[in-house]
């Protein structure tokens, strides 16, 4: 599993993605736009080297477990 180094404000936004999985909501919740929340996401990918959003936020789910068996 690539390591994530998120900022304080992409691990909100990714722990609120693993909870609501809805940009709309997720910004709702985090009282942001939703663009906001897609550039959040979009710079957390860069910086991990993930492809997608969905395997980013599964693996920052891992990583937030404690289980690092993902490749």
């Amino acid at each position: 599993m690539k390591k994530i180094n998120a900022t304080p404000t992409q691990a909100r936004v990714l722990d609120a993605l693993c909870e609501f999985g809805q940009t709309d909501l997720v910004a709702r919740k985090l009282r942001i736009s939703p663009r906001t929340v897609e550039g959040y996401v979009s710079r957390a990918m860069a910086s991990s080297g993930y492809p997608n959003r969905l395997m980013l936020v599964l693996a920052w789910d891992r990583m937030k477990r404690g289980k690092d068996d993902m490749d």
